[in-house]
């Protein structure tokens, strides 16, 4: 058992008020205010309420008015017309692996019809002379006899399925006080125990538990039937135990005997539990060599090295290295990870994204991604996949820098950041980022992305330590020097209308990412498309649905699933988010990772990357920057950088070069004027003016020259 993420040993107290116990075949949970949920983990459930929430509750359960006619009210106080309808109205969200009811109706033969209602099959529950006649009385029989019948009808005289509509009635009957006569049997729906246990029609409703072996003693709860445990053995969560084995209790958690477990999350303590009821026995520790100390169901344990992945997409969505989502659409540069500890020998990064408007204030997108690492400054732009900026100078992909130590390629859709110790940041120069660190940096990091230490509970927090209210606060902490002195936080978006929304969750628009069968179903399994589904819903509230928006929110989901290595059924086509690629070139739905490029031909064959959606070069085609070219027409490498046919690189101002036809760089000497500098311009290093001077014209006209001088000239002629 789990709550909030964290492994439980049962019976527990969570917090005052709140407890899970296990009684028969249930879980229950119990509260001081008298509300009781039960679950066999299988197919019945049962949910108590007190009085005290009278016409205070909605659901497919009712409000619990009294009244029996309004019982189909819908989430929008409307009546429903059927059970059906009623049902699939009180659908919530955040299942991909569900279908909505359509509405079937089970269809029996008659000789079908008339045994299951025999009294060797559903009559039994309502038999005068069967096993259940003492509940006549207390329980009316009638609403499970006609249960009974739909599903035996539905799953033509299926015994499991009878089992449990016997059983259902069983267990209200003994909830009730009611004392049945035995109904199972070795041969009809058995109940199999685990080892060590036993059936029992009337047992305890508080088993003998590892934690409370005393419990049947003070219990004033009916019989249930269950399994029982044999003697000399106690129920430790769903297993019976010898006694002996019980364990150890250290700080309200318990521990089974010759159990091993951390005390901290650095992974520097560890504790095992000798025998039941010893105090257990800590020594110093840490993790083996290639692993680190992570948390798992919420508990520290030693993880095998991975990759902790923090994605930015949308307007934007920030979905952190530990799965949190952040919705925050300030349009200045953020932090999105950084390294923040001070002891770490690790190489530092830090990367930042500007955000902007794009035609609408409420709402921003990536403008701009800046990877600082090993003294380089490395700018990807918005729209430019064909060259970056370092250091400020535009350099042609693909590129290196820091001596090799950092690369910047392009793969698929996207520009792609890598470095020597697995650091890896994308960019589509759209809307979609990606930061992947390895986990050498776990608990190392801070910024919009989090501090990357597998705990949701602290993902709010700001530079000073301190936990943000909200998204907002949260992204205006983690703000950096901007020259955009209008950036801020827009005001947030109005919510949709209920018909609005109704439409957007359909299967026209969010609905594709988690219906079923769909182009995305291969990938629920692997990556819960919630998160993704909720985000395109709010991209398509705060702009009115456009198609484009949905493309992007699709795009986020299928590039997250094809980075995990699923392979997606084509979800594109020439009308619905079709991607268009230039000329030379074709779309591919899996290409490679590691496309052929005028630098590197044989790259793909020594890719051990995911396939990629993007445009795909044409045979006798290489990548050259952004663009498909003969071989013939590829560039220069030279000094280590890649410059397209015809460019002009000019190298420190001493050297003006030029690339020609087959790879050849020619140079020439070359050096700033007197009135020259040496400087960078646009991302072009070169000689400009150290100066300049204006002249103005203005008025009748009045002229003001570059040295200041004013003259009066009203001529109406041309002039120089």
């Amino acid at each position: 058992l789990q709550v909030n993420g964290v492994s439980q040993v049962v019976p527990v107290t969570l917090v005052p008020g709140v407890s899970i116990s296990l009684s028969g075949q249930y879980v229950v949970i119990r509260t001081d205010f008298e509300l009781q949920v039960k679950f066999d983990g299988n197919h019945r459930a049962e949910i108590t309420l007190p009085s005290t929430y009278m016409s205070k509750v909605c659901g497919i359960c009712g409000n619990y008015n009294g009244q029996k006619a309004d019982d189909f009210l819908n989430p929008d106080g409307e009546m429903e017309a059927n059970s059906t309808s009623l049902g699939n109205s009180w659908q919530v969200y955040n299942d991909s692996r569900c279908s909505p009811d359509n509405g079937h109706t089970p269809n029996c033969t008659d000789d079908e019809k008339h045994m299951i209602q025999s009294n060797a099959y559903c009559g039994l529950i309502t038999d005068p002379n069967g096993p259940f006649q003492n509940c006549h009385s207390v329980v009316d029989p009638q609403s499970y006899f006609e249960d009974c019948q739909y599903d035996l009808c539905e799953l033509h005289l299926n015994n499991a399925a009878l089992c449990e509509s016997l059983q259902a009635y069983a267990d209200v009957c003994q909830t009730a006080g009611v004392q049945l006569a035995p109904w199972r049997n070795v041969t009809f729906c058995p109940l199999a125990c685990a080892t060590n246990s036993h059936y029992e029609p009337c047992a305890a409703a508080c088993p003998a538990t590892c934690v409370d072996p005393m419990a049947p003693v003070s219990c004033s709860l009916p019989c249930v039937e269950g399994c029982v445990c044999d003697s000399g053995y106690l129920l430790y969560n769903d297993r019976c135990v010898p006694s002996q084995q019980c364990g150890c209790w250290h700080n309200g958690q318990h521990y089974p005997v010759g159990s091993e477990f951390w005390t901290d999350n650095t992974c520097s303590s560890k504790c095992t539990c000798p025998a039941r009821g010893s105090k257990v026995q800590c020594f110093n520790a840490s993790c083996p060599v290639g692993q680190y100390c992570g948390v798992q169901n919420g508990k520290p344990v030693c993880l095998e090295h991975s990759y902790g992945i923090c994605h930015v997409h949308g307007d934007p969505h920030y979905n952190t290295f530990d799965k949190v989502t952040h919705n925050f659409m300030g349009n200045c540069t953020y932090t999105l990870a950084k390294v923040c500890s001070n002891t770490t020998s690790l190489p530092y990064f830090n990367v930042e994204a500007k955000n902007e408007h794009r035609g609408n204030t409420r709402v921003s997108y990536v403008r701009e991604v800046v990877v600082e690492v090993y003294g380089q400054r490395i700018v990807i732009l918005k729209q430019q996949k064909s060259h970056v900026l370092v250091n400020n100078v535009r350099q042609t992909l693909p590129v290196s820098a820091a001596g090799g130590a950092v690369t910047v390629s392009k793969s698929g859709r996207y520009i792609v950041l890598e470095t020597d110790f697995n650091l890896r940041v994308s960019y589509d120069a759209d809307h979609s980022v990606e930061v992947k660190v390895p986990t050498a940096y776990f608990n190392l990091t801070c910024g919009m992305c989090g501090n990357f230490n597998n705990r949701r509970d602290d993902e709010y927090m700001m530079p000073n330590g301190q936990q943000a209210a909200d998204s907002n606060a949260l992204g205006e902490s983690w703000q950096v020097p901007d020259s955009d002195p209008s950036c801020g936080v827009p005001v947030p978006s109005p919510p949709c209308s209920a018909e609005e929304e109704k439409l957007y969750r359909s299967d026209h628009f969010c609905g594709i990412l988690t219906t079923r069968p769909s182009s995305f179903e291969r990938c629920h399994g692997v990556i819960n498309p919630q998160d993704y589904f909720d985000t395109c819903l709010y991209d398509l509230c705060a702009l009115n649905g456009g198609q484009e928006f949905l493309c992007a929110a699709l795009e986020a989901y299928a590039d997250a699933c094809q980075a995990a290595g699923v392979t997606l059924l084509p979800w594109r086509n020439a009308t619905f988010c079709p991607l268009q690629c230039p000329p030379n070139s074709y779309y591919d739905p899996c290409m490679t990772g590691c496309p052929a490029t005028c630098v590197d031909q044989q790259a793909p064959q020594n890719c051990s990357k995911p396939c990629v959606e993007g445009c795909a070069c044409s045979p006798g085609f290489l990548l050259s920057g952004d663009t498909c070219v003969p071989e013939a027409n590829c560039g220069c490498l030279f000094d280590g950088n890649y410059y397209t046919v015809s460019g002009h690189p000019v190298l420190n101002c001493t050297r003006r070069c030029r690339c020609e036809a087959k790879g050849q760089m020619v140079c020439s000497a070359l050096s700033c004027g007197d009135d020259e500098v040496c400087k960078i311009h646009d991302g072009h290093r070169g000689c400009y003016p150290a100066s300049t001077a204006i002249c103005h014209i203005y008025g009748d006209p009045h002229y003001s020259t570059f040295d200041g001088k004013l003259h009066h000239f009203q001529g109406s002629c041309n002039y120089t």
